[in-house]
């Protein structure tokens, strides 16, 4: 958890803050926060600008001195790290002939510590997933914070929750933040914390902020009780800022308005593959084969019982990937066996599967779901039948590819046509392989690295065509 809350902020970009907070001048006397200062990347700007300011004011060195203990304050919960800040806030000041200064850095958890209101808060907070959240962690931010009360939360919620409870009225907070919070359905309620006093959105996504990191970034513009009906959005990539009502931002924010034309949903289904929860049990990716049987290891598995696996991994090499399909495959859908009937039918593949008991009983499955089964029920009703295989993470350009009716998916989206839909299979690769899709799902989806961005089954449905 450690490492993942110490990423510095690279000195453009804090910079780029205290300009967008306007930390630029007639700074004696007004607060300033930086909640997690690492070793004072952004907050040496921050002494920088106020020292610098106050020379311009013909303020005495005392004086200085005694504003920069007041003003300014910070947080940070590593010792070693506080140590390293103070010695290049240090090295800052004797530049400016100021020695002695006494830093006020605390060194404990800002969202556990009750604190005064300020007139800026600046910075970068931490960005650590639920999944890596120790379990106090999660329980006292599940207790204490709304925006982390349901669902998988990042650690920085809570930081954009406090930071904004702890602004004077017109306070101004200025912040680096994931861009997954626009997208994020775990994030609602950061959106909703944020929306009423939202001023500007400077999104980087696309860039590559943090050195040999992948996360995309985005700059949010806050002043406490401002209420205003719109919101100004810049993207760095093309430079272009447009005006953005705040009533279109419902459920998930997406900031460009939607095309007109026919919805993609309407004419195709997509879903999400099969989750077998153990696909090392199901997966045959190392076999041999006679007229009869797939042969793994020495266990023979029944060919009848064996169908072509499908992920778009597999349909770019030269191999075939096999699974075992446990059920019944009918043209509308799937049936169940009865373990003995399956036993009876199928003793080397079930003779197989039991050599994954163990692991197959320990899946948080489906209830109703037999040891045999995949974990999760989903897509097999729909399972049968001419298909595409696309991926969830889309990269530069997606490339759908042709499955057999009997193939299985096991990775990705599966894309069938709508019964009476007017367009073929061939007519929606020819739409996911395009170059609008691709601007669509740019803007929909959610950055996973600067090219690459993932998308959900309710954002290719809601993509639009021309006829």
């Amino acid at each position: 958890m450690q490492d993942s809350c110490q990423i510095p902020t690279p000195k453009n970009y804090a910079q780029l803050m205290l300009d967008k907070a306007g930390y630029q001048e007639n700074l004696y006397g007004k607060t300033v926060l930086e909640n997690s200062c690492g070793s004072g990347n952004i907050l040496i700007e921050i002494v920088r600008r106020y020292i610098m300011d106050c020379r311009i004011h013909n303020f005495s060195d005392k004086k200085i001195k005694f504003g920069l203990e007041r003003d300014i304050v910070a947080y940070e919960i590593d010792k070693e790290i506080i140590e390293n800040c103070k010695n290049n806030l240090n090295a800052l000041g004797r530049e400016f002939g100021l020695v002695d200064v006494k830093w006020n850095i605390h060194n404990t958890d800002f969202l556990t510590t009750s604190v005064k209101p300020y007139d800026y808060i600046i910075g970068n907070p931490p960005y650590i997933t639920y999944h890596n959240l120790l379990p106090k962690t999660r329980e006292y931010l599940k207790n204490n914070y709304s925006t982390c009360s349901e669902g998988r939360f990042d650690y920085c919620y809570a930081f954009i929750e406090k930071s904004i409870n702890s602004l004077k009225k017109k306070g101004v907070l200025v912040y680096l933040i994931p861009f997954s919070i626009f997208r994020n359905r775990f994030a609602q309620k950061v959106r909703d914390e944020i929306k009423s006093d939202l001023v500007s959105i400077y999104d980087y996504s696309g860039e590559k902020v943090f050195p040999g990191v992948t996360t995309s970034v985005a700059v949010i513009h806050i002043i406490k009780d401002s209420n205003q009906e719109y919101i100004e959005y810049f993207v760095q990539s093309s430079a272009k800022t447009e005006e953005i009502e705040k009533s279109r931002l419902k459920g998930k924010w997406f900031f460009s308005r939607k095309r007109m034309g026919l919805r993609f949903g309407d004419y195709f289904k997509i879903q999400n593959s099969v989750a077998t929860l153990c696909n090392e049990a199901f997966l045959l990716t190392d076999y041999t084969e006679n007229d009869n049987y797939y042969i793994v290891g020495r266990n023979k598995i029944e060919k009848q019982i064996v169908h072509e696996a499908v992920s778009v991994k597999s349909c770019k090499k030269k191999g075939i990937d096999r699974i075992i399909f446990p059920y019944k495959m009918i043209e509308n859908g799937y049936e169940h066996f009865d373990e003995k009937e399956l036993g009876k039918l199928y003793p080397g593949a079930v003779q197989y599967l039991k050599s994954y008991k163990e692991k197959l009983n320990k899946r948080k499955i489906n209830d109703g779901v037999q040891w045999f089964e995949y974990g999760r029920t989903q897509a097999l009703e729909e399972v049968y039948g001419s298909k595409l295989i696309m991926p969830m993470v889309i990269t530069t350009k997606v490339t759908a590819y042709e499955a057999k009716p009997d193939a299985i998916p096991y990775a990705g989206y599966f894309i069938k046509t709508r019964q009476n839909s007017q367009y073929d299979l061939q007519f929606a690769k020819k739409i996911l392989e395009s170059n609008q899709f691709y601007e669509y799902v740019k803007n929909v989806g959610t950055p996973t690295t600067t090219t690459s961005y993932r998308v959900s089954v309710k954002e290719i449905e809601d993509f639009t065509f021309i006829n």
